[in-house]
């Protein structure tokens, strides 16, 4: 059997331009942070992308990031003040491309617009891919506590250990959306706004959280309407319980935390380790919410261009930064065999500083030489995960794999996933229940299922294949184990 160096990591359908933006950032890592990542990759097949690592260099890059920390413990300051610089950058571009008629500008204004949009997008990537890489830190912090725990009798509650450990008090994009429409139900309960102002300003602010890709649809002032009617079933006085207890609970974070770290005697560098790995992971959410958003802005930023060379902004999307330029300026594409192999079959990669691009057949050798799959594993009668929230939950499948599937979701239903992204947050708030093949305790539908406090558990690899819609299942996620009931 051939060995790999390269691991799958995840499987989604999205568009050239965001894996070219993403490969072609990470040599960024070296220029902000002085680490260094030897080798990523992306590989494509039509509109379905492969993200995959080497095992041997994220490790590598984590014990860099380790050192930086080791060596400087403000560290977690820089990259926490990098992220939040970077994603004001994207967020003001956001708003400018709201505002601007883009079909007055000229070419010159249009490639200057489209310049910065694209810099700023992949200025957020440094912080985000040091984020990614944290490997060895997960392992010493988490190695570490066990220890301690076993001292003192307490492993059985390792997971609850960590969670508040590495709990980061910043509240995400989709957190703040979640409190700022609580906190209009809360002004019209008490008479102290206009329910159509408030909604409208809230709609312009967060419609774009779920459009991880061109085929999300955006929420609309509809959709935060029917949100609103729900919380405004509830009591006035209970809704300003939620409020307050919202608010209470960030403040409360860093509390718990120096409380955990003097019963348990952390050292500093520990205590480091955990406050980085908390960042890291609120930074991976944020991240990806930062972005939804500017996917959404930038809508009309690509159809512009398209429109002016008769083409669709996916046309456009089939394009890296400098082709489009070219394409607005000379209204030359490259060739049509160019475009065509890069649609069949491509290759992104980062190795030793550079990214590399390879299409067509050059792709498709690559691909079956360096990262064809392995023959798939047998599936057991169970799976089990990492286990993200306890409990135990028993009710229907339903398998939510895109934005479309979220309409077939029933109050109790158990969700199902690859991995929980803000397109199927509604479908969350219904469930009984949440099992994804990816992810780990720190990931997005580890926070949502804190957050609305059902069983979890991720990272069990194959629960979208094992599982169908309408199977009865059981998710005991006190053991981390899904199991399917015999009817």
């Amino acid at each position: 059997m051939k060995i790999l160096k390269w691991v799958k990591l995840v499987e989604r359908e999205s568009d050239f331009w965001k894996n070219y933006m993403m490969i072609s950032s990470t040599g960024d890592i070296k220029k902000v942070f002085d680490c260094t990542i030897k080798e990523r990759l992306t590989t494509r097949r039509g509109m379905t992308f492969i993200h995959s690592m080497n095992p041997k260099a994220v490790w590598n890059c984590s014990l860099q990031i380790e050192e930086k920390l080791e060596s400087n413990p403000k560290f977690t300051e820089k990259m926490n003040r990098v992220f939040i610089e970077s994603q004001k950058k994207l967020l003001d571009i956001n708003k400018q491309l709201e505002k601007v008629s883009l079909s007055k500008l000229t070419n010159e204004k249009l490639v200057g617009l489209y310049n910065q949009f694209c810099e700023a997008y992949k200025g957020l990537y440094a912080a985000f891919h040091l984020a990614v890489y944290i490997d060895s830190i997960e392992d010493k912090a988490k190695g570490w506590l066990l220890d301690e725990l076993k001292k003192i009798g307490q492993n059985k509650d390792f997971d609850n250990y960590f969670i508040k450990l590495s709990a980061w008090p910043e509240p995400s994009l989709l957190q703040k959306e979640e409190l700022s429409l609580l906190g209009i139900a809360v002004k019209i309960k008490t008479k102290k706004g206009n329910t159509d102002q408030l909604l409208d300003k809230h709609t312009v602010k967060f419609a774009g959280l779920p459009v991880v890709n061109d085929e999300t649809k955006p929420w609309d002032k509809k959709y935060f309407q029917a949100q609103l009617g729900k919380l405004l079933t509830k009591p006035q006085g209970k809704l300003m319980k939620d409020l307050m207890e919202s608010h209470s609970y960030r403040s409360q974070i860093k509390k718990n935390q120096l409380t955990l770290f003097k019963e348990l005697k952390v050292p500093q560098l520990i205590q480091n380790f955990f406050h980085l790995i908390g960042l890291s992971t609120w930074i991976r959410l944020e991240s990806r919410n930062t972005f939804a958003l500017s996917h959404y802005a930038s809508r009309s930023l690509f159809r512009e261009i398209g429109r002016r060379n008769n083409l669709t902004s996916e046309d456009i999307k089939w394009l890296i930064p400098s082709e489009t330029k070219t394409l607005i300026f000379t209204g030359r594409l490259p060739s049509a065999k160019k475009l065509n192999e890069r649609k069949f079959a491509s290759v992104l990669l980062f190795r030793n500083g550079k990214h590399i691009i390879f299409e067509g057949r050059k792709a498709d050798k690559f691909i079956k030489k360096e990262v064809e799959e392995l023959p798939p594993l047998s599936i057991p009668d169970f799976i089990k995960g990492a286990i993200a929230y306890t409990g135990i939950a028993q009710g229907v499948v339903r398998l939510i794999l895109s934005q479309k599937d979220v309409a077939k979701m029933q109050q109790g239903d158990i969700l199902v996933a690859r991995m929980t992204t803000p397109e199927i947050v509604p479908a969350a708030r219904l469930a009984a229940a949440i099992v994804t093949d990816e992810g780990g305790i720190t990931c997005h539908a580890a926070i949502i299922s804190r957050e609305l406090k059902i069983p979890c558990v991720v990272g069990t690899k194959f629960a979208t294949k094992m599982l169908e819609d309408n199977d009865m299942i059981i998710v005991d996620a006190n053991r981390g184990i899904v199991k399917k009931l015999k009817m």
